[in-house]
C-alpha cells in the first residue's frame, strides 16, 4: 500500500515510522481485499506458500470440510504493493 491510492500514507512511510514493530515482524499480509467471493486464493513469496496451505487446512469451512486454495499460488512481482 505504498502510495497505492491517492491520500494513503503507504507502507514505506508507515514502516519508516514504526521501525521497532517492523523489526519484529515475521510476515506482512495485505488484506485490503481479504474477503471476496467463495474462492480461497493467495499469493506472495514462495517461502510462505506451504505455511498458507497448512494454515488453511486447519480451518473448518461451512459443511465441515477443510479450507483449501482454489487456484495456483500468485507470486509477487511487478505492480504488487508488497515492498517495504
Amino acid at each position: 500500500w505504498s502510495g497505492e491510492e491517492y491520500g494513503l500514507v503507504g507502507s514505506t512511510a508507515w514502516a519508516e515510522h514504526n521501525g521497532p514493530l517492523v523489526s519484529q515482524a515475521i510476515a506482512y499480509l495485505n488484506v485490503d481485499e481479504a474477503v471476496s467471493g467463495n474462492q480461497l486464493t493467495a499469493g506472495g513469496t514462495f517461502a510462505l506458500r506451504d505455511l498458507f496451505v497448512s494454515a488453511a487446512a486447519a480451518v473448518e469451512a461451512p459443511g465441515g470440510t477443510r479450507l483449501a486454495p482454489s487456484g495456483p499460488w500468485k507470486p509477487i512481482g511487478s505492480g504488487s504493493d508488497y515492498a517495504v
